[in-house]
């Protein structure tokens, strides 16, 4: 430990010349105790001379090219090894010898040894010393020989078992020095019958040191002096940085040899192909998918990139090639193409990939993908076009409803699947008849249809069957609850009256498909697409479209398995609420508009659904978003808001279930006879009677329940709504429900609450109006108010809502309006969605026509006092027709 810091001292005090004395007791110090430091390393000397009778040797000492004896010197030693000794007041430094060897000679002058002892001297001592140091020789030879060098790089495994590069430095094909370590030079001794010779071969110190200067400049670290490695991060497996140190021997394979250095393995268990791997790729676009040739050439040899498909799903980064030697993947292939495997077929020595994968093609190779890649560019980066509107629409379009179309008009163009996710009441269904409605002007070449057809109204059993067969070229099947029947064929008469369009629903529905090719589009539910399913199957659709696509979330389902075999040229889905439960619900939609997009359901659940929905894996969400983002398009009504005013009213038309419409029927039938009796008989008010009977019907059209606890059927226009309010939820929207039947409220209060839904309520008989008012507004948890009419049509402030149901039309729209002014009054930031709920072939409908009118019948109800004297026999009996 002294010596240590000893020598460190002398070398401290050469470097910074700092005064140096040296006195037994230091007491007091003077300029005669000063030592002189010798700067630079001295040198021994071996003189040895071989004579007859004996052999003699003794030490110098050089420095500065001047030789000193040490005899009868006064030496005093501070270190042993490395020698540092002081020598008549001088500070001499060795490099390479213990001062052992310098003691004899200050008191010898040489040492003698004999003849019986002197050849295994020199083969021993001597052989040695012409090794380590310089040698003056008498009476023997020293032949210096000419050499050739060579440097030599070995891949071996260290003490650790980690990967190393072992430098080495061969001359004259014979001797091999470690870098680094080892004598200065090779000794051969000879004895030539008495005659000593010996052969050397010094070491090129600054020759080496360049070599190790030059590897160390590409990044390589010298440590346990010959063994060199590239610098790596420290925590990787043994595999891992075994890989990567492979990979960097193969890219820096030409500079090392380049150097005049060769590689060299020495590992028993596997020889490595030190070559990197480069690609070559072709695309060929075909109507359906991309074709890809990639070859990969790992030196001699080309392989045809399918052979590694298992090595990149696997993670297997060795492959074997042909000649036995292992090749090493680069690891950004395992992330390049690993999609491309996963959704890629193998095609003979090819890989086709769908079409709706474009983006796994710009990944994996983007050179050669980027003039096929710029056609999709608008689908990725979010950029429609707008295309001019159609001929016919009777419509005006809002800018993001153009843009909609725009968008799904090029997802056709290119034969791909969509989804339109917009928020409830942003126009889905017309953005969606736009579509339709330019396919068949483009297609049909905008024809005019001379012979006009009837309309669907019109359209009698005979007509069905005498229908010309003419196949149209734009047929397109819309799927839907039964509830949504009566409003697509509405908004269809509304704005686009030129598409034809049928209903195919109902039990008297035809057992021939044939009829369909009259028309443009043809209307049906999910439940006849199920029990159709041979039937719709051998026809094929210019359009299949799903609305409210969540009913087909469940891929385990009938309905999911049906709507997927269902032929057609184009599909699109139409859902506020695409994700309901889970991402599953995702997959079902996604697979049904561009099947294998997002892999099969085991593939989706494990890289996708685990990561996301148990792991929360940013990353993966992020990639399942690059998957489906140029497919479906979403906006919110905060989106969009600038487009909107700042009320939309809407009108919702229910059809009444079957088992409902017989019950309205047989009530409308008895209350007419009652009336017509009660006429008969000449007693007085019947139209008191008719606003009973009237107020009862109104209640069957909403649910026969109201009059019947025994109805145990479904109301077509309870459905209706709660579908609404799953989608507002899910939306995250909240909504005011306004209803003049606290009956009616009641049972959406039973189906939020077996639904686990929170909500408010307020009706005439709420005592603590306030604290349920303002839970409301501030709740984040609540997002539906069940208010009866009368009880909130005044003295509220709801501006937290931004969605309004009337899901039983009063008399009076002052009333209605008064409702609706419970959210869309000051203070509301946000646009106000009204819907109001209608069974359609109704009192409820006849009551809106005349709303609208402000007909004289809709007055006499208002004021029931004067009614029979507003109200004629024909008037009353009109309206219950």
């Amino acid at each position: 430990y002294i010596e240590k810091r000893l020598v460190k001292c002398t070398d401290l005090i050469q470097e910074m010349n700092i005064d140096l004395y040296f006195k037994e007791k230091p007491k007091y110090v003077n300029s005669d105790d000063k030592i002189v430091l010798q700067r630079g390393y001295a040198q021994a000397v071996f003189n040895i001379t071989k004579v007859d009778h004996e052999t003699q040797y003794f030490l110098n000492i050089r420095h500065n090219n001047k030789e000193l004896s040490l005899l009868n010197k006064s030496g005093i030693i501070l270190t042993q090894n490395p020698c540092r000794i002081i020598i008549d007041s001088n500070l001499f430094i060795f490099k390479d010898i213990d001062a052992k060897k310098l003691l004899p000679f200050f008191n010898k002058d040489c040492i003698h040894i004999p003849k019986s002892s002197e050849k295994k001297w020199f083969e021993t001592f001597a052989l040695e010393s012409i090794k380590q140091y310089n040698v003056k020789a008498k009476g023997f030879d020293i032949n210096k020989v000419i050499t050739i060098k060579e440097a030599e790089l070995s891949f071996e495994y260290d003490l650790q078992a980690n990967p190393t590069l072992i430098l080495s430095f061969i001359y004259n094909k014979q001797v091999k020095f470690l870098a680094n370590k080892g004598s200065k030079s090779s000794v051969r001794f000879e004895d030539n019958g008495g005659e000593y010779l010996f052969h050397q071969i010094d070491r090129n110190q600054d020759w080496e040191m360049e070599i190790i200067e030059e590897l160390l400049s590409l990044g390589l670290q010298n440590y346990q002096d010959s063994h060199f490695t590239p610098v790596f991060d420290q925590s990787l497996e043994k595999e891992e940085l075994l890989y990567e140190f492979i990979q960097w021997l193969s890219a820096y394979k030409t500079k090392i040899e380049a150097l005049g250095l060769k590689l060299k393995q020495t590992q028993k268990e596997a020889h490595y192909a030190l070559l990197e791997p480069s690609i070559h790729s072709n695309i060929n676009e075909e109507n359906d998918w991309f074709d890809l040739k990639i070859i990969i050439q790992i030196g001699e040899f080309s392989t045809p990139f399918p052979k590694f498909r298992k090595n990149i799903l696997n993670g297997i980064r060795e492959y074997k090639l042909p000649n036995g030697e292992i090749a090493i993947l680069p690891k950004e292939w395992f992330e390049q193409y690993k999609e491309l495997f996963q959704f890629g077929r193998d095609a003979g020595k090819n890989i086709q990939l769908d079409k709706h994968h474009f983006g796994i093609i710009e990944s994996s190779v983007p050179n050669e993908s980027k003039s096929i890649i710029e056609k999709y560019r608008n689908l990725v980066n979010g950029s429609h076009s707008n295309t001019e509107l159609p001929k016919g629409l009777q419509a005006e379009l809002r800018p993001y409803q153009k843009e909609g179309f725009s968008w799904m008009q090029l997802l056709q163009e290119n034969h791909f699947g969509g989804c339109l996710a917009d928020d409830m009441g942003l126009g889905k269904t017309v953005q969606t008849l736009t579509l339709l409605l330019n396919s068949k002007g483009e297609i049909n070449g905008e024809e005019k249809d001379t012979e006009r057809k009837p309309s669907l109204s019109q359209l009698s059993i005979f007509d069905q069957i005498n229908l010309k067969n003419i196949r149209s070229s734009t047929i397109s099947l819309i799927v839907m609850p039964t509830s949504l029947i009566h409003n697509w064929e509405e908004e269809i008469k509304k704005f686009t009256p030129d598409l034809k369009c049928f209903k195919f629903i109902g039990q008297n529905r035809p057992k021939e498909i044939t009829i369909f090719k009259e028309f443009d589009i043809i209307l049906t539910t999910y439940g006849v697409v199920r029990n159709d399913f041979d039937l719709l199957k051998t026809f094929k659709f210019f359009y299949i479209i799903l609305d409210e696509s969540q009913y087909i979330k469940n891929p385990d389902s009938k309905i999911y398995k049906a709507v997927n075999q269902l032929k057609s040229k184009h599909r699109l889905v139409l859902t506020g609420t695409p994700i309901e439960n889970s991402l599953t619900d995702l997959w079902a939609q996604i697979n049904f508009l561009n099947k294998g997009l997002l892999g099969n359901l085991r593939f989706f659940k494990r890289e996708f659904v685990q990561a996301i929905e148990k792991n929360t894996d940013a990353e993966k969400k992020e990639k399942l978003q690059q998957f489906i983002q140029p497919f479906v398009l979403r906006r919110t009504k905060q989106q969009v808001a600038k487009d909107l005013p700042d009320k939309l009213e809407t009108v919702i038309y229910c059809d009444m279930t079957d088992e409902q419409r017989s019950i309205y029927e047989e009530e409308k039938s008895r209350i007419r006879n009652s009336i017509m009796e009660t006429i008969e008989k000449k007693e007085d008010k019947p139209t008191m009677l008719a606003i009973e009977g009237l107020n009862k019907l109104r209640q069957i059209a909403n649910h026969p329940v109201l009059i019947d606890q025994d109805y145990t059927f479904e109301s077509g226009k309870y459905e209706e709504i709660t579908r609404n309010i799953e989608n507002l939820i899910a939306e995250k929207h909240k909504v005011l429900i306004f209803s003049a039947y606290v009956k009616h409220l009641n049972l959406f209060a039973n189906y939020l609450e077996t639904n686990y839904h929170p909500f408010s309520m307020l009706t005439g008989s709420t005592r603590n109006r306030e604290k349920v008012i303002s839970e409301f507004q501030k709740s984040e948890e609540k997002y539906v108010f069940l208010i009866q009419i009368k009880a909130g049509g005044v003295g509220l402030n709801l501006t937290s809502a931004d969605y309004v149901f009337i899901i039983d039309p009063w008399w009076n729209p002052a009333v209605e309006e008064q409702a609706i002014n419970r959210t869309h009054r000051i203070g509301q930031e946000k646009k106000v969605m009204v819907y109001i709920f209608i069974s359609s072939e109704t009192v409820e409908e006849k009551i809106q026509q005349l709303k609208a009118r402000k007909s004289k019948l809709a007055d006499s109800f208002i004021n029931t006092e004067k009614t029979s004297e507003k109200m004629s026999l024909e008037r009353i009996l009109e309206f219950l027709n």
